[in-house]
């Protein structure tokens, strides 16, 4: 059954299988606006984080910041290539934002933090869903997919596709929902 469900997130992939040359901006005039409390039981264990004893972070842990939950897999090019500027938008934003990569993917948990490392990506925050259970909780049916949670834990945004996250445009939206 989970094969089958992955098979369908790589069927339905927002982008072709081609890395772009360049990402698109993000155009939240294509995004879904969303105002609902669906997220308040959610939890992340992190990959790269707490090795020894893995910890669960429940979404209430970042209240007062925007989180930004993006899922993506290793097997997704476009999602890879939007990874860096989610890094780079965390390093802008630190105080009012965190980043949730969720790593929708069945590759061993060690193989998933040598491909981060590999790419430069280690210090970002990622949950590996290897069970697809959040990805399936949150109905995510497109690779990549990106859920903005504002600082009240109220889902305010869903955006599929790949874009260039790390924009003058991303920033205002995220400080408006700090700051509105």
């Amino acid at each position: 059954m989970m094969i089958l469900f992955a098979f369908i997130l790589y069927a339905l992939s927002a982008s072709p299988l081609q890395a772009q040359e360049t990402l698109p901006a993000c155009s939240f005039d294509t995004a879904t606006k969303e105002t609902r409390d669906t997220t308040e039981e959610l939890r992340f264990v992190p990959l790269n984080r707490d090795a020894d004893k893995p910890k669960a972070y429940p979404i209430t842990a970042w209240k007062g910041k925007v989180v930004l939950i993006n899922f993506w897999a290793t097997w997704c090019p476009p999602c890879i290539e939007e990874l860096p500027a989610l890094l780079a938008l965390q390093a802008q934003l630190p105080d009012s934002l965190q980043v949730v990569a969720v790593a929708s993917d069945f590759s061993q948990p060690e193989a998933l933090r040598t491909f981060l490392s590999s790419r430069k990506l280690a210090s970002l925050w990622v949950h590996h869903d290897s069970t697809l259970s959040l990805s399936g909780t949150l109905g995510i049916g497109r690779m990549p997919t990106t859920l903005i949670v504002g600082p009240q834990g109220r889902l305010v945004l869903r955006h599929e596709g790949a874009c260039d996250w790390n924009t003058p445009p991303v920033h205002r939206f995220i400080q408006s929902l700090i700051s509105p």
